[in-house]
């Protein structure tokens, strides 16, 4: 279906940005212009050069952009996205909206959906939460899933959900509320247990090369998991434990589950602890089988690539 006519580069007065115009086969060519508020940033960027390579034109813009040249943007845009810190996100919203014309589409890319969500509502125009469940890498959004909170929807929405198709992505729709929910499990529990983990070492005054001495397969997998998150910029995690506010009900739960089993050990009781296990396994249910198999898998890959090397 989709047209590619080739590429006509074009220059702006008032902005750094480069931009590249194509026709672009799911919107209509005079409707396929994308601002990015926070271009600079490295999921805004990503997402730059995704839509770059569907054929639409973009338009970077930073929350530094002068007022004129984001009035002038934002009037001359039919789809609109921001891509800004968790804690900034709702405020530099509301200060896009009354700039925006009323049948620009608005869709943001942050790890919650709730409070975004809402505030894209107040703009009158068609309204879409996003949220890429991966970093950016060359690969682009290939077998990526992303997470899609529905605000207010019309044609511009599905023809931005088809691009996000025809790029790979796998599209997964639910509810604002669920998705925060189950983010306080994916993103809060798991890198609140990197976190913590990583801290107790230090307690400890052990560092990870030294446990790499004696490290399994699979311990040697998840400390490196863990140190991907830590490698990365502390503020995006800081705000996905603050900002989410079912985290504090999550690490609650999990704190409870730590000192059940602590206790346990701490009395030595054998029964007990195969009673809590117990409980454990039929936490995960079936689940566990799948898991055993893709992880299985890795390692026998991870194997062979260290076999090559």
């Amino acid at each position: 279906m989709a047209r590619n006519p080739g590429t006509v580069r074009v220059s702006t007065k008032n902005s750094k940005a480069k931009v590249i115009l194509c026709r672009c086969g799911i919107f209509r060519p005079a409707t396929a212009v994308f601002r990015i508020m926070g271009a600079r940033g490295r999921m805004g960027g990503w997402f730059a050069k995704l839509f770059r390579s569907h054929g639409c034109l973009v338009y970077e813009l930073d929350r530094d952009s002068s007022a004129e040249d984001q009035l002038k943007a934002f009037q001359s845009s039919n789809s609109v996205l921001v891509s800004v810190p968790i804690s900034e996100v709702e405020k530099v919203i509301r200060l896009m909206i009354p700039k925006l014309k009323t049948d620009t589409l608005l869709f943001d890319l942050t790890s919650l959906k709730v409070k975004p969500l809402a505030a894209m509502l107040e703009h009158k125009g068609e309204v879409v939460g996003l949220h890429p469940m991966c970093a950016p890498s060359e690969v682009g959004l290939v077998n990526q899933p992303v997470v899609v909170c529905r605000g207010r929807s019309g044609q511009k929405t599905q023809g931005l959900l088809a691009i996000l198709s025809q790029l790979g992505a796998r599209i997964r729709e639910m509810d604002a509320d669920q998705h925060d929910k189950l983010m306080a499990i994916v993103q809060g529990l798991h890198h609140f247990y990197a976190i913590a983990f990583a801290h107790s070492l230090r307690t400890l005054g052990i560092t990870p090369e030294e446990t790499m001495q004696v490290s399994s397969p699979v311990y040697e997998l998840r400390t490196h998991l863990m140190g991907r998150i830590l490698a990365q910029d502390p503020n995006l995690y800081v705000d996905i434990e603050l900002e989410n506010p079912y985290v504090t009900e999550v690490l609650n739960a999990y704190e409870r589950s730590v000192t059940q089993c602590n206790e346990i050990i701490q009395r030595g009781s054998r029964t007990e602890a195969l009673a809590f296990f117990q409980q454990a396994v039929e936490g995960f249910g079936d689940y566990r089988f799948e898991a055993l198999k893709q992880s299985d898998a890795l390692l026998v890959l991870r194997q062979r690539i260290g076999a090559k090397e």
